[in-house]
């Protein structure tokens, strides 16, 4: 082709899913990833980059004010198009492995304007990190209130095991390993070979972790 005959902005195929976690399998160099997640996480933008996502289109908040998370930095860093808060009708718009494209804050499929949203730049995510690092102390209230509360109700089972289910697999006097999928978890978990090899922990894998440690040799 032309160059003229190249329309402009990020070009690929769709790769659509709510939460990251769920499509980075399916993630390959020139994928336009399309999610719904609020608070972009550092180890998810990571995985996509390495995965070699060119743009991600969010239909939530890259950056809520909640509390500075760092994904969508990463993704800048890493040179990836952001858009966000394109709504909630995003990811029923598109079938997974659409031809699309992303310009000026808007998804294209063909000629045709899939959803429009927020072009997420340096200058925006500078402003909303420092916004929410301010409300950090609203937010560090709020867990200590809500931990209080939790320890309160949940106390005869944290002082006393009362109501803890009877598991098979006994945990007394042993090491304990939890584990928690994220970029790097690979090299963490074979860095702990030879400790798995020689204390025979337990392994608690949380959410993708237990894949992670099958998939390791391991048994959660």
């Amino acid at each position: 082709q032309r160059a003229s005959d190249v329309p402009p902005g990020v070009l690929g195929r769709a790769r659509v899913e709510r939460r990251i976690t769920d499509v980075l399998s399916r993630v390959r160099p020139g994928d336009i990833v399309v999610v719904d997640q609020v608070d972009l996480d550092r180890a998810s933008a990571l995985a996509l980059v390495e995965a070699g996502a060119v743009a991600v289109v969010n239909a939530s908040p890259m950056i809520s004010g909640r509390f500075p998370n760092l994904g969508p930095t990463a993704l800048l860093e890493a040179g990836l198009t952001m858009v966000d808060s394109v709504g909630p009708d995003l990811l029923s718009s598109l079938s997974d492995g659409d031809a699309v494209r992303v310009h000026e804050g808007r998804l294209l499929a063909g000629d045709v304007v899939v959803a429009e949203g927020r072009i997420v730049e340096t200058d925006l995510v500078q402003r909303e990190l420092a916004a929410a690092r301010t409300g950090m102390a609203t937010q560090l209230d709020s867990f200590v209130r809500n931990s209080a509360a939790f320890l309160k109700r949940e106390q005869d089972v944290l002082l006393n095991g009362l109501g803890a289910p009877t598991l098979r697999t006994k945990l007394q006097g042993r090491p304990v390993v939890v584990v928690v999928q994220s970029h790097d978890h690979g090299v963490e978990l074979a860095g702990l070979r030879p400790f798995i090899r020689e204390q025979h922990p337990v392994l608690i894998g949380v959410e993708q972790g237990a894949d992670a440690l099958v998939k390791a040799g391991h048994r959660p």
